[in-house]
C-alpha cells in the first residue's frame, strides 16, 4: 500500500531527477593534421578525423608516361584523392582532375594504403595511374594524339601531427 509519505518521496525525487542537467556527451575526437614527407622528399599532409580516418590527402608522387611511340616522360604528378581513408585498410577512388603532364582534365586512379605505427605516426604506400593524349606535329603526319600510359607511387615514411 502507497502512502502519503511514499508518494511525496516518488514525486519529489522524480522532480529532482528532471532537473538535473543531462551530463554532456563525450567530446568527439578533434579533427587533427599531420605533415611529414614522403620517401621521394615530397611534402604531404592530410586530416585526421575520429584516429582512423584521413581525409584531404595532398602531396605530389614521382610519375612516368610512356607515350605511344616508345619514349618516356618522367616527372611529378598531383596527389589528391577525394574522400576519405581509413587507416589500417586500401582504398581505391577515381577522380577526374587535371594533370601536371598535360593541361586536360583525366580521370585518375588512385590508391591509398595506410598504417599507424605504435609511435603515433603514419605511414603508407600512394598509387596512382592514368592516360593523357599530348597533341603533336610531325612532318609525316601532321597535328595528331600521341596516347600516353602512366603512373607514380610513393611511400609516406613521416606523418606526424602538425
Amino acid at each position: 500500500m502507497i502512502t502519503l509519505k511514499t508518494a511525496m518521496g516518488v514525486t519529489a525525487l522524480a522532480i529532482a531527477l528532471a532537473t538535473v542537467p543531462a551530463s554532456p556527451a563525450p567530446a568527439a575526437a578533434k579533427a587533427q593534421w599531420f605533415e611529414g614527407h614522403t620517401d621521394q622528399g615530397n611534402p604531404i599532409k592530410f586530416l585526421l578525423r575520429n584516429g582512423r580516418t584521413i581525409t584531404r590527402l595532398e602531396t605530389t608522387v614521382p610519375a612516368r608516361c610512356v607515350w605511344g611511340a616508345g619514349l618516356s616522360q618522367t616527372g611529378v604528378e598531383s596527389y589528391m584523392p577525394p574522400g576519405s581513408f581509413r587507416v589500417g585498410r586500401t582504398r581505391s577512388v577515381q577522380a577526374f582532375q587535371s594533370s601536371l603532364f598535360t593541361s586536360a582534365q583525366i580521370t585518375k586512379n588512385y590508391r591509398v594504403t595506410l598504417r599507424r605505427l605504435r609511435t603515433g605516426q603514419i605511414r603508407g604506400q600512394l598509387h596512382v595511374n592514368f592516360s593523357v593524349l599530348k597533341p603533336t606535329y610531325s612532318s609525316a603526319h601532321g597535328w595528331h594524339l600521341v596516347p600516353a600510359a602512366c603512373q607514380g607511387d610513393d611511400s609516406i615514411i613521416t606523418a606526424r601531427p602538425d
